[in-house]
């Protein structure tokens, strides 16, 4: 994936939603800004690796230890922040889990694959 400029990525998403991909999982608004700012990220039904996981479980788990310490009357403590990172975990796994899911059930070729046969229509 280092090679490819974000410019490649619109194309990819354009095949993934004739695939039957929704534009939510193959180009939502955040990774079509920054495909218009070159950055070649992955779309997201694709992005199911270490990095993707993490990524998800810390922004997760910020956001429901944000919720929780506005509603626990603003404490923080260690079961609060292991709860948060256990809840961050669990989701993004699950997330993970279902996109590959996903890309099984429709058949959808891999993201070299899609962008190797992108190269080669151009």
């Amino acid at each position: 994936m280092a090679n490819n400029s974000g410019m490649e990525m619109p194309r990819c998403a354009e095949k993934l939603m004739q695939l039957g991909v929704s534009p939510q999982l193959s180009a939502p608004a955040i990774h079509r800004w920054f495909w218009r700012m070159g950055l070649a990220i992955q779309p997201p039904i694709y992005a199911t690796g270490a990095q993707a996981t993490l990524v998800r479980c810390l922004l997760l788990s910020l956001l429901w230890t944000c919720s929780m310490w506005l509603i626990a009357g603003k404490s923080l403590s260690g079961p609060l922040l292991a709860g948060s990172l256990t809840f961050g975990l669990i989701v993004a796994l699950y997330r993970n889990f279902e996109l590959l899911h996903l890309r099984k059930k429709l058949h959808l070729p891999s993201l070299k694959d899609l962008l190797e046969d992108n190269a080669e229509s151009i």
